[in-house]
């Protein structure tokens, strides 16, 4: 996600003259290299294959897990009948 002034720049809208101004905002921005940094490190932590598997895989253990306990719970309530 474009933060605006600290990994990207957005326009306002969808108009000429806001495109004109961010462009030129971008363009004569003092610290061009930091924001360019920024955004390639958001991505990376975010974004990049590894950060989605990471994720991913945490999120399907949490499943897993979820589920292993709910069929422990269920197996306990048939054993009770």
């Amino acid at each position: 996600m474009i933060r605006h002034g600290k990994t990207g720049f957005l326009s306002k809208d969808v108009s000429v003259e806001s495109y004109y101004d961010v462009l030129r905002e971008a363009l004569y921005h003092p610290d061009k290299k930091m924001i360019k940094l920024n955004g390639r490190l958001f991505f990376k932590l975010n974004y990049h294959i590894q950060a989605s598997a990471s994720a991913h895989l945490k999120t399907y253990s949490t499943m897993l897990i979820s589920d292993k306990s709910n069929m422990v719970k269920g197996y306990q309530m048939i054993t009770k009948i």
